[in-house]
């Protein structure tokens, strides 16, 4: 199994602001710094000991550091370029809302596609070993999981991914399965203090 991270939540989530490309900026918030320590637990508790890949934002960087201390920095971990929106707050975009219905046929301006994220996640999810963790982003992520579910890209964001979640997929006959989407820090408490088994 490759358990699929998000980053815990970013100074960047809170104000709404969309942030691809410088590596430097962005770090999680306290209550993000909350999230990742329980993705960390929770994965412990589940025996987790594989290595740890992350995108090299800040936000992913910090929240890698709570699954290991020589994790490998991945630039195919990276968020979708952002494009002429970098850096903008979601608010301020009209367009944005026609880019989270598809973002196949209405990309940022300048932007990265979709299927170049698709195949930047694709070959890293072929060459990392089973139990690895690759802390990553919403879209990166959502789009690997879309792939192995063969469902049409567009569809992307009606997966939800939210901080700190952790999802998987694992092999089997040359294929990609699910195993589960989306769990969550508060699930993942309720799991280390027994209430969900």
């Amino acid at each position: 199994m490759i358990f699929l991270v998000r980053h815990g939540e970013s100074v960047f989530n809170v104000m709404g602001i969309l942030h691809s490309s410088t590596i430097d900026e962005g770090p999680l918030s306290d209550k993000g710094r909350e999230e990742a320590a329980a993705a960390a637990r929770f994965l412990k508790r589940i025996g987790f000991n594989g290595r740890v890949y992350s995108s090299p934002l800040m936000r992913a960087r910090e929240t890698a550091s709570f699954f290991a201390d020589d994790f490998i920095v991945d630039d195919r971990l990276r968020e979708v370029g952002m494009g002429a929106w970098e850096k903008k707050r979601i608010a301020d975009i009209p367009e944005f809302h026609l880019y989270s219905r598809d973002p196949v046929r209405n990309p940022p301006p300048g932007g990265e596609s979709i299927t170049s994220v698709l195949d930047r996640m694709t070959s890293i999810l072929n060459e990392v070993e089973d139990g690895s963790v690759l802390v990553s982003h919403w879209l990166p992520i959502a789009v690997a999981i879309a792939a192995a579910l063969d469902m049409p890209l567009n569809n992307t964001y009606r997966i939800r991914i939210g901080n700190a979640s952790i999802s998987a997929l694992s092999r089997e006959n040359g294929r990609w399965i699910v195993e589960f989407i989306n769990i969550r820090p508060r699930e993942m408490g309720l799991v280390a203090e027994g209430r969900i088994q």
